[in-house]
């Protein structure tokens, strides 16, 4: 769940949490310097070790695009690969928890959801319970209907046979 956020977004600007370091190396020289930057400024950072040079660049773009989704930078087109420059929005980012706010505040409404759809199972496999349980009572008091009727019937008769039983018993004590 630590790995990526935002699965649903192209797989080019997903945020990651290993990207938030390059991610605010940047903000912060921008903010720094307020200059013109490209690739050639950050690619002596860690974060772009791992990558074989032609994917360096494409690794640089993969970043701008995920500052661009959120209106941090302005893009200067320039050959083969741009160049950014901090925006209005950049220190105020920066300001209020930039890219560590951003990623703790997605784990933290992940965590939420996956709660709400644990809990939201839960509940339907309750309710599935509950309405497999009142099938079986509704079937049990259909039967017990049933039968209460058959018993109600018996016991009128036994009654109408009771009540001849006592006209009899009188008629023969009178004669």
């Amino acid at each position: 769940m630590r790995q990526c956020i935002n699965k649903k977004e192209n797989n080019m600007t997903m945020l990651q949490e290993k990207d938030i370091a390059i991610l605010e190396y940047i903000i912060n020289n921008l903010i720094e310097k307020n200059d013109l930057f490209s690739y050639k400024s950050f690619q002596s950072h860690s974060h772009f070790v791992e990558f074989k040079n032609e994917d360096k660049i494409k690794e640089f773009q993969r970043l701008i695009d995920i500052l661009s989704k959120f209106n941090l930078i302005k893009i200067h087109l320039a050959g083969y690969y741009n160049s950014i420059q901090s925006n209005q929005n950049t220190l105020n980012f920066k300001q209020t928890g930039g890219f560590n706010k951003v990623y703790r505040d997605e784990l933290i409404r992940i965590e939420k959801q996956q709660e709400r759809e644990t809990l939201e199972n839960e509940l339907a496999k309750s309710n599935l319970e509950a309405n497999e349980l009142n099938k079986s009572i509704a079937s049990k008091n259909e039967i017990d209907k049933k039968k209460n009727r058959t018993e109600r019937i018996i016991n009128i008769s036994i009654g109408v046979l009771n009540l001849i039983l006592l006209v009899v018993q009188v008629l023969i004590s009178l004669c």
